[in-house]
């Protein structure tokens, strides 16, 4: 293997960006293969087991559900603004105080 990675060295860089290519196009390739042989084996999106009037399903009650759950959000997220507060975004500066004297360049320490 390693005399297989230095003949690929010793080849010009066009031949290698190629090689590179080539191999990762090939690797992504099968797996694609492996991933649709899996899907087409297993039947995923066979329409009985998912569809949300099925027996068994629990599809409806979690919409319903979400359906209640969202009105009592909106509610909440109403009381919180108050009946008074006009909307609008409020800006508040602050102070920051730091050790660096401004005159010296940025310093990221590792």
């Amino acid at each position: 293997m390693i005399e297989f990675i230095e003949q690929l060295r010793a080849k010009p860089h066009h031949i290698r960006h190629r090689i590179a290519v080539g191999t990762a196009t090939g690797i992504a390739g099968v797996i694609t293969l492996a991933w649709v042989a899996v899907v087409v084996a297993s039947h995923p999106f066979s329409g009985a087991q998912f569809y949300a009037g099925a027996p068994g399903s629990n599809t409806i009650a979690a919409v319903e559900q979400s359906k209640n759950s969202f009105a009592s959000l909106l509610g909440a997220v109403g009381a919180a603004g108050g009946q008074d507060s006009a909307p609008g975004i409020t800006v508040v500066t602050t102070q920051s105080s730091s050790t660096v004297s401004t005159s010296s360049p940025t310093v990221l320490p590792f």
